[in-house]
């Protein structure tokens, strides 16, 4: 092999995902909504398949912009938003 991608046709490499990245807006272990436990459970699927997982999640609790920590071998970023209780949504229909 001379160090090409191809021999002929056929392709000689073949890329693998690897690493998974996905936004949620609930987590554990701050929630326990059938929705988190279940991005959970899916995470921990694709770390056993051998990939790298990293959630990105809202927290209202933080006091600073971001947090990084992991859970059962899956890192979570979670980053500050408002509590949803002070939020004012404009009424609609004036």
């Amino acid at each position: 092999m001379d160090g090409s991608l191809f021999e002929g046709s056929r392709l000689l490499v073949q890329v693998e995902l690897k690493a998974i990245f996905r936004c949620v807006d609930d987590y554990l272990p701050s929630s326990i909504k059938v929705a988190a436990v279940m991005m959970h459970d899916l995470a921990l699927e694709l770390i056993a398949q051998g990939h790298e997982v990293t959630v990105c999640t809202p927290d209202h609790t933080l006091k600073k912009p971001f947090f990084i920590e992991e859970l059962d071998g899956v890192q979570v970023m979670r980053f500050k938003v408002p509590d949803r209780g002070s939020v004012n949504p404009t009424p609609s229909g004036g």
